[in-house]
């Protein structure tokens, strides 16, 4: 290479590094280190209130959704795009244990992650196809001396994370026993209409960007289920390609978070869903949601 051409190169990487510079100091956070030890980032979950819920916002009633960051209270139900749905399990000690920490829990539902204060060797559940067997003594039904059927221990449930469609942010949603029907049947709308939103202008759009769900809550006996329904409303390209644009970075996020965390050990209210609903039938075993 002539002196001409090294001097040229040298300059091109000269400018790339000043580029690389550049771009660090205009991508940093307006925050020191100081603040994010103090300020943590968190992501909300939309809550359904009870008597005993500890965080709920004042004025709420029983069965209404809300956010548990924010305290704002969704009267008319709330409407989110599905950006994210996994599988877990979360184990608490009885209502009656002198304290509520977190005993074993997993991310997908089929191995314990290794935390809480009694973590487990594993496997949760087994699947094969679309069925799947509980592994772990603490995921199966059992009976007492008198014959009565006894709930799991470790509550298999559902989380789920919609784009608020009202605040234009992330929000986690859980749900276990008889909300997993409810997933179910939503899971199946969402898949078999998705061709219907497939965007003429932006046909590469994950459809799902498009499709607008309300989530509203039913009541059965002393428990609320959620309803989920496919709407009728519009998204339009911009709300997709914005909420496209943080969709690595939310599902990362929530994927880094244990399925233990944020859920509450089993009280009376649980106990009561659980007799309710009874033991599963054959086709409670299937995972098809």
């Amino acid at each position: 290479m002539s002196k001409k051409k090294d001097e040229v190169a040298v300059i091109e990487e000269k400018e790339t590094a000043v580029d690389v510079q550049r771009d660090r100091v205009a991508h940093a956070d307006p925050w020191d280190e100081n603040v994010d030890s103090a300020v943590t980032d968190q992501v909300p979950f939309l809550k359904i209130a009870y008597d005993n819920t500890s965080d709920k916002p004042d004025g709420i009633q029983n069965g209404q959704l809300y956010n548990s960051l924010t305290g704002q209270i969704f009267e008319e139900g709330f409407r989110g795009l599905l950006l994210h749905m996994s599988l877990g399990q979360a184990w608490f000690p009885s209502k009656y244990a002198p304290d509520n920490k977190l005993l074993c829990s997993s991310n997908d539902g089929k191995v314990p992650t290794g935390g809480g204060e009694s973590p487990q060797t594993g496997p949760c559940w087994s699947f094969e196809g679309n069925k799947q067997e509980a592994v772990c003594p603490n995921a199966q039904w059992s009976e007492d001396a008198q014959g009565k059927r006894i709930p799991p221990a470790c509550d298999q449930k559902i989380r789920m994370v919609f784009w608020d469609l009202e605040n234009g942010s992330p929000i986690i949603f859980d749900t276990k026993k008889g909300g997993l029907k409810r997933v179910r049947q939503i899971k199946t709308t969402l898949r078999m209409a998705k061709g219907r939103y497939v965007h003429a202008n932006s046909p590469n759009m994950n459809p799902y960007l498009f499709m607008s769900v309300r989530l509203t809550t039913q009541q059965e006996g002393i428990y609320f289920l959620p309803s989920f329904a496919l709407t009728n409303d519009e998204v339009s390209l911009e709300v997709a390609q914005n909420v496209s644009e943080y969709l690595g970075a939310i599902v990362s996020q929530i994927k880094s978070m244990d399925m233990g965390e944020d859920s509450k050990p089993k009280g009376a209210l649980d106990t009561a869903m659980d007799e309710a609903m009874g033991s599963p039938s054959s086709d409670d075993d299937d995972p098809g949601f």
